[in-house]
């Protein structure tokens, strides 16, 4: 194994050349038409292109919420320039290459080049990297304002610290987790950071607050509402907050005689009905606060017990995932009609991937997962990792509020390989260097 990966580390520069082809490959001659929140962002995007405004408007009064702006507008201006949606399957690319490329600089200069390069392979064996340019999803995106923030809060300048306020607010208009990061930041300048706190806490909250302004005043000019982040929280409560929760993404909340149901929807705005679904979700929860603690492992368990989100996509098979396999299995126990739209040659790589991922997964975490606990007394010195520790624990916590997803997950993965890295560089490269 070592020779492996020492052959591969020694030409990284021509694997790297066949991972952007292999993308380019997928996205010209294998792309994958747009569904559910994928051909919603779309749709959005070019409809406000078409109107010639910017998202959201006026004319999105009465959605049932809003969402993602950030992410919506960067696909408008993408758009403006070549309106396909190849366009927005070469910007993923793009993202993809980016994100990689910070997340390498970071590990490089917290650790060591040989870690930096470990990383980079760790990176482009993970499928949900490439998984994610068939699918147009904020992951990514929101990954690369993620990595941008914790590379200036690294960078521990007073200017860096305000960089990092305002990718980490940017963040925010992204995906609603981009809160746990800015807590993470805060928490890490409380508990972590010595001398300048004051000055520190001052510079990281004017960039928040300068992009959070500017995004809102934007949005505010546009819309008639000061909008800085997706409007979606009573959607997302109330499905985790009900008797039909499973931990999981439910919507039989909503449907007629359930809690959620919404009589004349068009009729209503999407303030009106977040704030009809938080409170029916807040109802809930004094009514049954047992119920909704009980609910909490469950929504741990569909984050973390699988990773599935990328192969269906890459094999061309959106119609299946673990979680419908395990219901025809186990639930239902319809053999029969398992797949059986699916020639036997692709279901038996549709498997076989599955497999393998999963096993690639479970290493990386429970790897992570024994190397904080073996050496946290040595790594809670180490700023970074305090810091990569403090984001993935505040992002665990706020699905809790809402339902799982294994996708929530997504940039957390990527900042555990950063972490085992220079344990995976010490034990590849030790008969090169020691």
């Amino acid at each position: 194994m070592q020779k492996v990966i020492c052959f591969l580390t020694d030409h990284i520069k021509y694997i790297l050349i066949l991972y952007v082809l292999i993308q380019l490959i997928y996205i010209f001659y294998y792309p994958l038409p747009y569904k559910s929140d994928s051909l919603y962002y779309y749709q959005l995007a070019s409809s406000s292109l078409f109107q010639g405004s910017i998202y959201p408007t006026n004319i999105y009064l009465y959605e049932d919420y809003i969402i993602a702006p950030l992410f919506v507008n960067l696909q408008i201006i993408v758009l403006n320039i070549f309106n396909s949606p190849y366009s927005i399957r070469v910007l993923h690319i793009i993202l993809n290459l980016v994100q990689l490329s910070l997340l390498y600089s970071i590990t490089k200069k917290y650790f060591n080049k040989e870690s930096a390069v470990i990383f980079i392979l760790l990176y482009m064996l993970y499928l949900p990297n490439i998984g994610f340019i068939l699918l147009n999803m904020t992951e990514v995106f929101f990954g690369v304002l993620l990595s941008l923030s914790l590379y200036f809060m690294l960078k521990d300048t007073n200017s860096d610290y305000f960089l990092s306020g305002i990718f980490a607010s940017a963040s925010v208009a992204v995906r609603p987790m981009g809160w746990a990061l800015l807590a993470a930041l805060f928490a890490y300048i409380l508990f972590f950071q010595s001398g300048r706190r004051l000055k520190q806490t001052l510079f990281l909250s004017g960039g928040a607050v300068l992009l959070f302004l500017m995004m809102g005043t934007t949005t505010y000019l546009s819309s008639g509402h000061f909008i800085v982040t997706s409007v979606n929280y009573g959607t997302n409560f109330l499905i985790g907050a009900n008797d039909d929760a499973t931990g999981a993404y439910n919507d039989r909340v909503f449907q007629e005689g359930k809690a959620g149901y919404v009589e004349n929807p068009e009729s209503k705005t999407y303030i009106e009905k977040q704030q009809f679904w938080f409170q029916k979700a807040v109802n809930w929860i004094k009514e049954n606060p047992g119920k909704w603690i009980e609910i909490f492992p469950l929504k741990l368990i569909h984050i973390f017990v699988w990773d599935d989100y990328a192969i269906s996509p890459l094999l061309h098979m959106q119609e299946w995932n673990l979680y419908i396999i395990m219901k025809h299995l186990i639930i239902n126990q319809d053999y029969d009609k398992l797949m059986t739209d699916v020639p036997l040659i692709k279901k038996i790589g549709y498997i076989s991937l599955q497999i393998l991922h999963h096993i690639y997964y479970f290493l990386i975490v429970i790897m992570f997962i024994l190397y904080s606990i073996k050496n946290f007394k040595i790594l809670k010195s180490e700023k970074s990792f305090m810091l990569f520790l403090l984001v993935i624990g505040f992002a665990v916590i706020i699905p809790l509020f809402s339902f799982g997803d294994p996708r929530f997950k997504y940039p957390y993965i990527l900042l555990m390989m950063i972490l085992i890295s220079p344990f995976l560089s010490k034990h590849f490269y030790k008969t090169r260097y020691n």
